[in-house]
């Protein structure tokens, strides 16, 4: 059953890179730091084979702690372990010897302490993430958490890791869509003992949990307890604001990586304004180009706009935005047979002044 709901979610994200992802990304800290927080055998092996790198070096130069060091290191073999502050301890008393050796040149101590400084950076950062059972994306709308989320899970699945996404929206009670629509009463532990077999951590992603129509304190706690002592990672994302206050409460005590769109907006700018054929100061000017959904937005119409492109003056986005608005509001008119109170259909004009804003 455990690959039905594999083949779903890879249906999933399918349909949701299909509606929500431009091929344009531009690659932010936080992807890598959620990422090797979960420790796959793959990141595993890569920190393990640095380190091991410095092997001859240590003994040659009559390293004492040098067996324990090797220990240390291989204890990162076992996905169990998520403690990573005895081989950054072990790191660091190995950063102190080096700068007391005597025999070496200053370049190859240099050097040496360089190699292990970053591995020391690199597992300092994810230490806390890595140590937490959940752990919590959240950002503005628009900011790239379905985009981060979705590849993620895209990128695990190529690797064989057992990974489930639900996205909020399409879940009006969760316990009853896991138990009676999918009919999985035992998800957690299929995913547990699967993901024990392959000496990997399973994951359970929860993107927007904020748009459940269920109560949200429930779900998460319902999703917290259900994974507790399994060999399984829960990844929770909520957009800012939208998240009840109870539930909030309770996601608070967990790590968070916020995402703030896109860390370099001249970059952003540059690549999109490529893609869409679009001059880059008319993106800079749009003042979007940190947020990526909305810079997609912004691009799309802009280039639907022809000769008509700035007939409201200097400030073209707003102008796009408003015609983007009233076209979506229409479509939702259409979809859901709305009327206001004395007939008249809502327009685009109070779509954007009373609801979008």
């Amino acid at each position: 059953m455990i690959e039905e709901i594999i083949e779903i979610t890879k249906s999933n994200i399918k349909r949701i890179r299909d509606k929500l992802i431009t091929e344009i990304n531009v690659e932010y800290p936080e992807n890598e730091i959620l990422y090797k927080s979960l420790l796959t055998k793959e990141y595993r092996n890569k920190i393990i084979d640095k380190i091991k790198k410095s092997y001859n070096f240590l003994e040659k130069n009559n390293y004492s702690d040098v067996d324990a060091f090797k220990k240390a290191t291989n204890k990162l073999l076992d996905q169990s372990n998520t403690d990573l502050s005895e081989i950054i301890v072990k790191i660091e008393n190995v950063i102190n010897f080096i700068r007391e050796i005597t025999t070496e040149s200053e370049n190859e101590k240099q050097s040496r302490i360089y190699e292990f400084l970053n591995i020391k950076n690199e597992l300092y950062e994810i230490e806390k993430h890595s140590n937490s059972q959940v752990i919590v994306v959240n950002g503005d709308g628009g900011t790239g958490k379905t985009h981060l989320l979705t590849n993620m899970a895209n990128e695990l699945l190529s690797k064989n890791i057992t990974v489930i996404i639900f996205y909020g929206y399409s879940i009006s009670s969760f316990k009853y869509y896991i138990e009676e629509k999918i009919k999985v009463r035992n998800l957690f532990e299929e995913i547990d003992k699967i993901s024990k077999s392959n000496n990997e951590k399973g994951v359970i992603i929860f993107d927007a949990i904020n748009e459940v129509n269920d109560d949200q304190e429930n779900v998460i706690k319902y999703l917290i307890e259900s994974v507790k002592n399994k060999n399984i990672k829960l990844i929770i994302s909520y957009r800012n604001g939208d998240l009840e206050e109870n539930a909030l409460k309770v996601v608070k005590e967990y790590p968070h990586i916020t995402l703030y769109g896109f860390a370099d907006e001249i970059e952003a700018a540059v690549k999109f304004s490529e893609y869409y054929k679009i001059e880059i100061n008319e993106i800079l000017e749009s003042n979007y180009a940190n947020n990526p959904l909305i810079l997609k937005i912004f691009c799309e119409q802009y280039g639907k706009k022809g000769s008509q492109k700035g007939q409201r003056g200097y400030n073209v986005a707003t102008f796009i935005f408003e015609e983007y608005f009233e076209t979506i509001s229409k479509k939702i008119i259409n979809e859901l047979n709305i009327t206001l109170n004395n007939g008249d259909i809502i327009t685009g004009n109070i779509f954007w002044n009373n609801i979008a804003k």
